[in-house]
């Protein structure tokens, strides 16, 4: 008897029933099998019956599959199906899997179940090709979601999406609570809606490979609202997978963006404006002293310092990026602090300083820094950031200006906002610093 084709929201496993559609996402992994525990009556290392040692590793090894059929357009129609073994990858109809009622929590479907495939499969499973639709309306793809419709999800969700790639900064390296790991925080936009992704580890480096303005599917992408805001953002985790937009679609996605006008971005980048936030004036002593070997502490405080002088530039760390660790000083104390490539061209715009063309590691480049930095003293802002691989806090500078600026004929001072309350415990007993080209015009020994 032939048995009924039912669509995954009307399959409940009766009998001479089976649900149908097309495998959308198929996936595979490999997993530790389960060890039998050894009888008491088989003594340890004795070989079993067929005489053969130890199993080998591929006994140790099973293979699970993961599925998703769609049996419409609709995202409501997707079913996650789990197997042990292999599948294929066409139009069919599974009868005989056993229905767990539970929704699958790593996977697109909404449904509240998921189908478990055990048993052999051809006879306590069937699993038999379609060689015509069941029903009009069967996809090809996996049914997407659109970007404007991220606005309504209130927690998280997974859901696959096609959208073009409009900037793509590439993978880079950042500090997470584990380790340092990749992410790529491309943005994407599909009509006149944007949002931007956060991609790690394996997968950011995927994502950084994609060319901007090209137009591309991605499976299996984790959405996430923040809470204390109205921002989107989506991530990646172990089943996204990045495909190949079809060529129709894609030049459907670019045809969009060309018709569109403004756009609505979804995801609130987080950015403090470190040069006018609330800051506790405080000393470079005072500071290093809450710096404790092997101790870890939240701190969220803004630190400002006066009168830093710069005395040295380690030449060793200049890299493309403009990265340099300066050595700083005030009064009493000194530190070491890494400044990077906003900061640097920052400073030497306020110093009116060109620096030299292309900005890459060199004796000009760093000869024209060293005399920067040392004909000035510095106004500061900081903050503590966490080392967990030295477990201790580092400084970190924020923003960076001149406070006092030391010519050979001129000094041109410039004081920080009048809303700042210097520290009442600055010692102003350090070395006073001068450019050497004016050393020849002090008439009489100091």
């Amino acid at each position: 008897m032939a048995a009924t084709c039912l669509k995954p929201s009307e399959y409940r496993g009766d009998k001479n029933t089976a649900v149908a559609g097309r495998l959308v996402i198929l996936t595979q992994q490999e997993l530790p099998a389960k060890q039998p525990s050894q009888g008491h009556g088989q003594p340890k290392g004795k070989k079993g019956k067929s005489g053969k040692g130890a199993s080998s590793s591929a006994s140790n090894v099973v293979h699970k599959v993961e599925a998703h059929l769609a049996a419409t357009s609709s995202p409501t129609e997707v079913l996650y199906i789990e197997a042990w073994g292999e599948i294929g990858d066409k139009l069919l109809q599974l009868q005989g899997g056993t229905v767990q009622a539970a929704p699958a929590t790593f996977s697109t479907s909404r449904l509240h179940y998921h189908l478990r495939l055990k048993g052999t499969l051809g006879i306590t499973v069937l699993a038999t090709k379609l060689t015509e639709t069941p029903w009009a309306d069967v996809p090809d793809l996996h049914p997407l979601v659109p970007l404007r419709a991220l606005s309504r999800v209130k927690d998280r969700q997974k859901i696959c999406v096609a959208a073009v790639i409009i900037d793509n900064p590439g993978a880079i390296e950042r500090q997470t609570k584990e380790k340092m790991a990749m992410v790529c925080n491309a943005i994407i936009q599909q009509g006149n809606t944007k949002v931007r992704c956060a991609f790690w580890h394996e997968h950011a480096e995927e994502l950084a490979a994609q060319a901007v303005n090209e137009a591309v599917l991605l499976y299996q992408v984790l959405v996430t609202k923040r809470k204390s805001e109205d921002s989107w953002e989506l991530s990646s985790w172990r089943g996204t997978s990045i495909q190949e937009c079809p060529a129709a679609m894609a030049e459907l996605l670019k045809k969009e963006l060309a018709d569109t006008g403004d756009c609505r971005m979804l995801t609130e980048i987080p950015v403090t404006d470190w040069e006018n936030c609330d800051a506790v004036p405080s000393t470079l002593s005072a500071l290093i002293g809450v710096v404790v070997p092997g101790q870890l502490r939240k701190v969220e405080t803004v630190f400002v310092v006066s009168d830093l002088q710069i005395l040295a530039l380690v030449r060793n760390i200049l890299t493309e990026a403009l990265a340099v660790r300066l050595t700083l000083a005030d009064g009493n104390s000194q530190c070491s602090v890494m400044l990077y490539h906003e900061l640097l061209l920052k400073a030497a715009v306020l110093m009116e300083i060109t620096l030299p063309e292309p900005l890459a590691d060199s004796k000009e480049l760093r000869t024209t820094l060293r005399d920067m930095f040392r004909n000035a003293q510095w106004i500061c802002r900081f903050t503590f950031k966490e080392n967990d691989f030295q477990q201790s806090l580092e400084l970190e500078c924020r923003d960076i200006r001149p406070c006092l600026r030391l010519q050979p004929n001129v000094v041109l001072m410039t004081p920080p906002s009048g809303q700042l309350s210097l520290p009442l415990c600055r010692l102003n007993n350090g070395c006073p610093v001068a450019p050497l080209k004016a050393a020849s015009q002090i008439p009489t020994k100091i």
